[in-house]
């Protein structure tokens, strides 16, 4: 899926880092990232449903993107909290570990 966003690995750590998402690039490879299809406004509806968070947005990336960025986040009870950032690169989302 990462094929399918026209930037480079770097531009896409840039993206992340300045919206507060921790991602090391070893290369031409991102480590510390998943892609998927699931929208920006699936992962908010599913947020509802987590056990806690300190906040939720919506923003853009310096490159232009829409993105989600939720602080705080435990998705389940037990959970070590992090903060998640969601980025939109178009028909693929890049989201940090």
């Amino acid at each position: 899926m990462q094929n399918q966003i026209n930037l480079s690995p770097e531009q896409i750590e840039e993206d992340f880092a300045e919206l507060g998402g921790s991602v090391m690039v070893f290369g031409e490879e991102v480590d510390g990232l998943i892609y998927t299809a699931d929208t920006l406004d699936q992962f908010e509806m599913a947020a509802q449903g987590w056990s806690e968070y300190k906040s939720l947005t919506r923003e853009l990336s310096e490159s232009g993107h829409a993105a989600l960025v939720i602080i705080g986040a435990q998705p389940k009870k037990g959970d070590t909290r992090r903060d998640i950032v969601i980025i939109d690169y178009g028909t693929v989302r890049a989201v940090n570990q």
